[in-house]
């Protein structure tokens, strides 16, 4: 098994063990085409600099490799929202402009309160009193190099084109703030895993802890090795479903920490690799909006719970 040392003292040193990458029964399969796809229209969409927000392991997709990436487009400013992450990035060999906006800060920000709300008289009053802040210090001779207020609800809906930057987080991976795709975006992130079991479970018995699913007749069922540890909500229980070779299958019963029980079919194999949790809409149709809808959540709450058991790959053309 592979491992890295961490330095805690001068003396001592931490072994820090990790699952291998070939033993995760979780895929997050990343495409790196639609992250730069994402900044070139929010660029675009702006007239700002884009300073993409990787704050919680960048929304699920990694922080060090996401960061890597994002250096090789072209990007300047990464935000981080902890000292702790940043320092993670330094350690990693990044040596870019990073911004813990969380901490004293070179530059004049703020954050929207309701940005994804269009002509909110909020976010109006907000933006008149932020520029009467940039025109009074501009009086006194004081010019801040890096002035932000908009997240990617404010990149949607307000003209910040007269600022330095613009903060977006969830819509560097996809996700506009709406509660719904929009076209203009495209989503980064593929969930797969595959079957581990496949049994038949006769008419009449219960599935799952407290046997909330009662088999209506004799049944064929798959095992798959993902669950609420992993990025699929609890709260999902009952309405959520799983795509195997192209066909939408129920999750039946409670899914549970470490799995979850799916409808099968004769076709079904162990270890197919085509089970898609959700995916953009053209590889699996259902979408992380689709899982969000069915748990009551939203997409980036469940992304930020992207768990250790699971395989990120990063995949580009270019």
């Amino acid at each position: 098994m592979k491992t890295r040392k961490h330095k805690i003292s001068r003396n001592k040193t931490l072994k820090i063990y990790a699952i291998p990458s070939v033993d995760k029964d979780i895929k997050a399969i990343i495409d790196i085409d639609a992250i730069r796809h994402n900044v070139h229209f929010l660029k675009h969409k702006t007239g700002t600099d884009i300073m993409p927000v990787l704050k919680a392991d960048a929304y699920g997709h990694g922080l060090v490799e996401m960061a890597r990436h994002l250096r090789i487009i072209g990007i300047t400013y990464i935000g981080v929202a902890t000292l702790g992450e940043a320092i993670l990035l330094r350690n990693s060999g990044d040596k870019g402009r990073v911004l813990a906006w969380l901490y004293d800060i070179e530059g004049l920000m703020s954050h929207l309160v309701c940005s994804e709300i269009k002509n909110s008289p909020i976010v109006n009053e907000q933006l008149r009193k932020f520029r009467e802040i940039r025109t009074r210090l501009a009086e006194i001779n004081i010019f801040p190099p890096l002035v932000h207020i908009a997240n990617t609800g404010g990149c949607f809906n307000y003209d910040v084109s007269d600022f330095t930057l613009s903060r977006s987080g969830s819509g560097i991976y996809g996700i506009s703030g709406k509660d719904k795709y929009d076209k203009h975006l495209k989503l980064a992130m593929t969930v797969k895993s595959y079957i581990i079991q496949l049994k038949y479970v006769n008419k009449g018995e219960g599935i799952g802890y407290n046997w909330k699913y009662i088999t209506p007749k004799k049944m064929r069922v798959a095992v798959l090795p993902i669950g609420y540890a992993d990025i699929i909500p609890r709260s999902a229980s009952g309405k959520l479903y799983v795509y195997i070779n192209g066909t939408k299958r129920k999750i039946l019963g409670l899914i549970s920490m470490d799995q979850i029980i799916v409808e099968a079919k004769e076709i079904d194999k162990v270890n197919d690799d085509n089970v898609f949790i959700f995916g953009n809409g053209k590889n699996c149709l259902q979408t992380i909006f689709d899982v969000a809808n069915k748990s009551n959540s939203l997409p980036i709450e469940i992304l930020c719970h992207v768990g250790y058991r699971i395989n990120r790959i990063y995949n580009s053309t270019n």
